[in-house]
């Protein structure tokens, strides 16, 4: 780590109980591992996991996110008593030489992750380590084994596990008794690794094969007792829709013919007939989209853009002609002109901007933004709390939510709705109301898209605000210039990705992305710095995911 230390200037004497309270110096610990990064002043926080105490939090110095490093060592079970000696071997280890791991923080959601596999193992066996069977605030109301199951779903992969995460794989193991589904995920990434390891060299697909079978799902007994512990809970009504494992888990631990057998009684779900309020009219929906699409239009106007003329930059096609003598040579010459001709047109255009106008504009418009989006989420996660009925279904709704029957509506859960296709996503939100009419599905839908937008210019007004305050001109241009020109209501799981990203889909992006779709068999070359990995390949998956999702059976009011 790099220290740097900032004497503050004299002041006048101050009185005793002020010099109390104030430091002699600034003390500032960057970095040298994670750029633009260093050590948060605030070294306690609510975010980390209870009882765990070896970690360090960090925060960006551009745009003041936060960040957390623990190390990289086993986890041990709060019970466990044989593994005593080991821990206190570890224990003697210097913590300079003990590997460590970053979880990066999501603000809105107040979620921890991983970019890395290893990473996301690793913060499941931590949270499952300090496992309450309590919703907790701090997963955003998911109790421990949810918010585990969740993760464990992103660990999936297209190759065999790597050592490291196979290690990992094997401390979560000691975990696996919590909960039956936790058992059995951990046997579906078995089996996953197992089916593309022909793919790989065949001596790292046998072993892989052997250490994964070894330390996960050797045990008949204890696979046995899983899928019983399982099929019990099941058939007494005792899991929510975040502990159930989803078909195609289903199918890879148990099989084509156990799969149907679970499904036959839960494949079907009925609407309600509860209907929305007012807040949730069709007006509402026209009048946030004109905000939105109002205060980006006036974004843009605040950049003032001029051509520079070619003489003045200087800027001349090198090459001539009259040296070329085929077809080729001339088709091939008048094809680099018109790239260069194109280049210098893009990049010749001057743009100035008003800074003082655009932060003091940015800045009243975010305080705006953030008391629509607050008012928004009381209506959105407020429908689903009380059941509007007079007879014993408002009983029952209340004894099933306070037993986690029925799972409390997080922020997550809204984006995840408006991600899954239409009949789908109002599977899942009848499973956190079942009262819903199918007009009060998409109703819900439409305002939970309106709330992302709003997400999505909270985080733009954000990004200007940070780049303002360090001066960076070039990023402030690209930003004021996006602007949306693709349906949300069309692409909700573009929305979706925006919105988990903290980004913005530039209009060249999408122009590239819709290309591809209307061309398939085209190759499209884009330089370095355009989004191809972060942006341009999750449009294209999300969208032929999407495309080929089979929704699941939804009857109507009328339907048995």
């Amino acid at each position: 780590q790099q220290t740097q230390q900032t004497e503050q200037p004299k002041q006048p004497e101050k009185k005793q109980e002020d010099k109390a309270i104030e430091s002699p110096m600034m003390i500032s610990i960057n970095s040298l591992d994670y750029k633009n990064f260093k050590l948060h002043q605030k070294q306690q926080s609510e975010l980390v996991f209870m009882g765990f105490s070896r970690y360090l939090i960090l925060e960006n110095v551009e745009n003041h996110s936060v960040s957390i490093i623990v190390p990289n060592t086993k986890i041990y079970s709060p019970n466990s008593q044989d593994e005593i000696s080991e821990s206190k071997k570890q224990n003697n280890i210097f913590d300079s030489d003990i590997g460590h791991l970053i979880f990066s923080f999501h603000e809105r959601f107040r979620r921890l992750n991983s970019a890395t596999i290893e990473g996301r193992l690793h913060l499941i066996g931590l949270i499952l380590s300090t496992s309450t069977s309590i919703p907790n605030p701090d997963y955003g109301m998911h109790t421990s084994i949810e918010e585990a199951i969740r993760l464990l779903r992103y660990c999936k992969k297209s190759s065999p596990f790597s050592d490291l995460e196979i290690e990992k794989l094997k401390n979560l193991h000691d975990f696996s008794n919590l909960h039956p589904s936790i058992y059995l995920l951990l046997d579906s990434l078995k089996k996953s690794s197992e089916i593309v390891s022909f793919l790989w060299h065949e001596k790292k697909a046998d072993a892989v094969i052997t250490t994964t079978s070894t330390s996960i799902a050797n045990k008949i007994h204890e696979t046995s007792f899983a899928h019983h512990n399982y099929f019990q809970k099941l058939s007494k009504n005792e899991l929510n829709h975040r502990l159930l494992l989803t078909r195609a888990e289903e199918t890879i631990v148990f099989g084509y013919d156990k799969t149907a057998n679970i499904h036959c009684n839960r494949a079907s779900q009925k609407y309600g007939s509860v209907e929305l309020e007012l807040s949730f009219d069709p007006s509402s929906f026209e009048e946030n989209d004109r905000y939105v699409k109002n205060l980006e239009s006036y974004l843009k106007t605040l950049l003032c853009s001029y051509a520079k003329s070619r003489k003045e930059s200087g800027k001349v096609f090198p090459l001539r002609s009259s040296l070329l003598h085929t077809q080729l040579g001339e088709e091939m010459h008048e094809e680099l002109r018109k790239s260069w001709d194109k280049y210098y047109e893009n990049i010749n255009q001057i743009s100035e901007v008003d800074f003082n106008e655009l932060k003091k504009f940015v800045v009243e418009s975010k305080t705006k933004l953030e008391k629509k989006i607050k008012d928004l989420e009381a209506v959105i996660l407020g429908a689903t709390k009380n059941v509007q009925s007079e007879d014993n279904q408002k009983d029952c709704f209340s004894i099933r939510k306070s037993a986690n029957i029925i799972c409390e509506m997080t922020l997550l859960d809204i984006i995840e709705i408006v991600n899954k296709p239409s009949l789908e996503g109002d599977l899942l939100l009848l499973s956190f109301y079942p009262y819903f009419s199918k007009e009060a599905c998409d109703r819900f839908k439409k305002t939970s898209i309106s709330l992302m937008k709003f997400y999505v210019l909270d985080d733009k007004l954000q990004r200007l605000l940070d780049f303002s305050r360090h001066n960076k001109i070039s990023q402030i241009h690209k930003e004021l210039k996006v602007v949306r020109e693709w349906d949300c209501n069309e692409h909700p799981y573009w929305l979706a990705l925006e919105v988990e990203g903290r980004l913005q889909i530039r209009p060249e992006q999408y122009k590239v992305t819709k290309h591809l779709i209307e061309n398939p068999k085209e190759i499209v070359q884009l330089n370095m710095g355009l989004g191809k990995t972060r942006v341009i390949i999750p449009m294209l998956i999300l969208y032929y995911w999407a495309k080929s999702r089979k929704s699941p059976l939804l009857s109507s009011n009328n339907q048995q």
